[in-house]
């Protein structure tokens, strides 16, 4: 038999609470989300993007502990103003691609360093309306649980012009700033920076003129200009990568000279933007690679929520996405490419050792125009040495150009004025003329001249191979003086650095020249072969 008093056995009893918040409290917390001074000011940039400015000025005044920044953006109404004041946490932007705020609260960032915030501005578009001021003490939050904003209207005199260059629609300003903050916001330059990495595309693509200007307690000020971030090297094709949250494009710029402080910067719905390196987890994974210094560009991201402090993505699992396409991308794109462009950067390297060496030479001809041997240094690459090139995988391949007008005639000239010189001394013993110039394929793609000077010395370099042996440190075909750069005397000063590189070609510049001095093959040969073994040992151990 069923308990029908079991069957209707009432519901317990549900009790609910209602919160209490201490605002006060919870809008000094908030503030705290930003951390240090150099965040608040890159705040201050982006609401003054946000409403439209063409011009932002900050002031940083360390007698007077206080920060004023000016912006020409549409200002605001007292409406909107208690709006945002009344509604903490929500945002009016959420939702709006065209601007970077969504969570409502980096109003309150000048709190965490000033003891007071204020903001005065009027309607940009309604010229007739008075200025009114609106301002939050620090102190009053802890004391406070429904602290209140306080307005005043403005005289109808009153200006905002602050000795800056334009004419501003708002101020929003920072009093009684702590001293350590006062110390941050010292480096001016490092915030600038900062402000670039966070906003630099925004700034570059609406040409917006951002500056920052500290005046210290002596009087003397200082002014920097917010350049947008600027990417040496060459644009590769953009990379696309689709995940189940959105696309990930990675735009790129490919370095063959490693530089010291790469950026790879993410962009968040081409508004908001931060270093890679500020999420330490990923970066450690896939920092050999791209932190190499061979790599910069935008990471660019349409999907995820980013944290107030722009050092990552809110949700974990948006997080795991993100890193998980990273991590895609070097292996598939960065990885199988990167052994090549450590092999173009060592033979960059190479190159401009020979060239700081032979340039030196060059400046030695000038001033000792006897030395210059006429037409033996001039170098000539011959059909032979193309096709020897060509058939070993190891060493470069040439493409020939005939000289340009402008060479032809300075060769000529060069020639007229030599033998001009040694008129009454008898002709040159060697009179061979270059026909052609030679260049060096680069295996990019791009081209480079074979290393030449003014008078004549031309240089190379390549592997050692079965056709002429693996063990000699320079030899000369057709006027050209090429370098073995497998050999173990090269190897040791590329180690060393370029300018060991630079003396080590220098050296070997002069023992060639000698060589090509002496009054027959016999002679130059043996003086090689002495230089070689008794100067070059010499020479390795003192350097």
């Amino acid at each position: 038999m069923v308990d029908l008093a079991v069957l209707t056995k009432p519901e317990p009893k549900v009790e609910k609470v209602g919160i209490q918040v201490h605002v006060g409290n919870t809008i000094s917390y908030l503030a705290q989300t930003y951390k240090d001074a150099t965040n608040a000011v890159v705040e201050l940039i982006q609401n003054s993007l946000d409403q439209g400015a063409r011009n932002i000025h900050v002031v940083i005044n360390q007698a007077r502990s206080s920060l004023h920044c000016y912006d020409n953006g549409t200002g605001a109404g007292k409406e909107e103003i208690r709006f945002l004041w009344q509604n903490v946490g929500v945002s009016v932007k959420k939702g709006d691609k065209k601007k970077g705020g969504e969570k409502g609260i980096g109003r309150f960032s000048g709190l965490a360093i000033a003891k007071r915030l204020s903001i005065t501005t009027r309607p940009g578009d309604s010229l007739k309306t008075r200025y009114f001021t609106a301002w939050i003490n620090r102190e009053e939050l802890a004391e406070n649980a429904n602290p209140e904003l306080s307005i005043r209207d403005e005289d109808a005199n009153h200006s905002l012009s602050g000795g800056i260059s334009f004419k501003p629609t708002t101020l929003v300003a920072f009093a009684k700033i702590d001293q350590s903050s006062m110390r941050e916001l010292s480096r001016i330059e490092e915030i600038a920076d900062r402000i670039s990495e966070a906003w630099g595309e925004q700034i570059k693509k609406k040409k917006v003129d951002v500056q920052i200007i500290f005046k210290s307690e002596t009087g003397s000020e200082k002014r920097v200009s917010v350049k947008p971030v600027e990417f040496d090297g060459t644009r590769c094709e953009r990379v696309t990568i689709k995940t189940q949250r959105g696309t990930v494009d990675f735009d790129f710029y490919v370095l063959i000279k490693p530089i010291s402080s790469p950026k790879i910067i993410v962009v968040h719905r081409d508004m908001q933007e931060f270093p890679l390196h500020k999420m330490p987890m990923l970066w450690r994974e896939v920092r050999e690679l791209l932190g190499s210094g061979h790599y910069q560009g935008y990471i660019r991201v349409d999907f995820c929520t980013i944290r107030a402090d722009r050092e990552g993505f809110a949700r974990d699992d948006d997080e795991n996405v993100f890193c998980a396409t990273i991590r895609k991308f070097v292996e598939e794109e960065v990885r199988p490419n990167f052994a090549e462009l450590k092999s173009e950067h060592r033979l960059a390297r190479y190159s401009e050792a020979i060239e700081l060496a032979v340039f030196k030479m060059d400046r030695f001809f000038k001033e000792h125009p006897a030395m210059r041997l006429a037409g033996r240094l001039s170098g000539f690459v011959s059909e032979e040495h193309i096709r020897a090139a060509e058939a070993n995988p190891t060493s470069k391949k040439f493409r020939l150009r005939a000289p340009t007008l402008k060479e032809s005639k300075e060769r000529v000239l060069l020639q007229k004025a030599e033998v001009e010189k040694n008129r009454h001394k008898g002709p040159p013993k060697h009179e061979q003329v270059s026909k052609v110039h030679s260049s060096v394929a680069h295996p990019a793609g791009r081209e480079r001249r074979i290393i030449k000077s003014q008078f004549g010395l031309t240089a190379d370099y390549e592997e050692g191979s079965t056709a002429h042996g693996f063990h000699w440190r320079t030899r000369v075909q057709n006027g050209v003086i090429i370098f073995n750069i497998s050999h173990k005397d090269w190897i040791a000063c590329d180690t060393a650095g370029v300018r060991a590189l630079e003396e080590y070609v220098t050296i070997h510049l002069v023992k060639e020249i000698a060589t090509l001095a002496a009054s027959n093959d016999n002679i130059g040969e043996s003086f090689r072969k002495v230089f070689d073994e008794h100067f070059t040992p010499f020479f390795s151990s003192i350097r």
